[in-house]
């Protein structure tokens, strides 16, 4: 009846998704169905009940079990939980996610413009700062209640939740963790000139007294602000995005045509379309 047991405290926890397809799994003479079948506060309150009446031996093996669990669902489900080695315990955050879209590239694409142009229209919403929810642990572990209120506080009736955050394409592990929290969530990248990007966030480097290099061409090749010129591989960045999303849930922008080719509301206008608002004029 422990056949499930190294499955979950092994070293992989990739079996997982064999034990969560199949619906069900074997503790001793009982079976218990899993979260794929069951609503998970079900599933972890059956899984208390049986601790209570287990032996010793066994007791010690669903606690493990547990343990490993509940970061997993933490992190691939919309829900939170707090493990010990005694009890999972459900906190509720089941309600469908509340941010739809991100800014999620590129550093110094003009992405701070263009948060300011949609933030004028009344049906959406942004943080007045870029969360880095995602792409950082610390932040990541204050947990989705966390993220939710910092990012959509204030928020109007009716309104649509985004936040920018152009990080977040430069890291894979933030892009998991975004999509476990919402499958759907809309991408908006904006590419620019990857010299002129460069330039651009030398500047703001300067400015910010990262750098003491006044030398453009100088900071370029201190090795330590190499990301000067890999944060301009766009392709190697939105490869691995575009393994994991629906490309109809990207939008993918180039600075100099969206800022220097046309008007801006009229540029604007498939931005509008992607994201299911209204057209609405703004200033710029």
């Amino acid at each position: 009846g422990y056949n499930y047991a190294p499955l979950l405290f092994g070293y992989n926890y990739a079996p997982l998704s064999i034990i969560f397809a199949s619906g069900t799994f074997s503790m001793g003479s009982s079976t218990e169905k899993t979260p794929a079948s069951l609503p998970i506060k079900m599933y972890c309150e059956a899984m208390n009940d049986t601790l209570h009446y287990a032996t010793n031996e066994r007791k010690y093996m669903i606690q493990k079990s547990k343990a490993a669990l509940c970061p997993i669902l933490r992190q691939h489900q919309h829900h939170n939980f707090t493990g010990t080695n005694e009890v999972c315990t459900f906190v509720s955050n089941a309600s469908e996610p509340k941010v739809k879209f991100v800014i999620g590239g590129f550093q110094k694409g003009g992405t701070t413009s263009f948060k300011k142009m949609l933030n004028q229209h009344p049906m959406l919403h942004f943080p007045p700062h870029e969360q880095h929810f995602f792409d950082n642990d610390k932040h990541y572990k204050l947990g989705l209640d966390y993220y939710e209120s910092k990012s959509c506080n204030g928020i109007g009736i009716d309104q649509m939740c985004g936040e920018k955050t152009p990080d977040y394409i430069f890291h894979s592990k933030a892009i998991d963790r975004v999509l476990a929290y919402n499958r759907d969530m809309k991408w908006i990248l904006i590419a620019r000139e990857p010299i002129a990007r460069a330039f651009s966030q030398h500047r703001h480097y300067f400015r910010m007294g990262w750098t003491r290099k006044t030398s453009f061409d100088d900071a370029v090749l201190e090795l330590r602000h190499r990301d000067y010129v890999t944060k301009g591989f766009y392709d190697d960045a939105v490869e691995y995005l575009l393994t994991r999303i629906d490309r109809n849930n990207l939008l993918f922008l180039v600075h100099e045509e969206f800022y220097y080719n046309g008007t801006i509301n009229q540029n604007l206008l498939p931005v509008w379309k992607f994201l299911g608002v209204a057209p609405h004029s703004i200033e710029h």
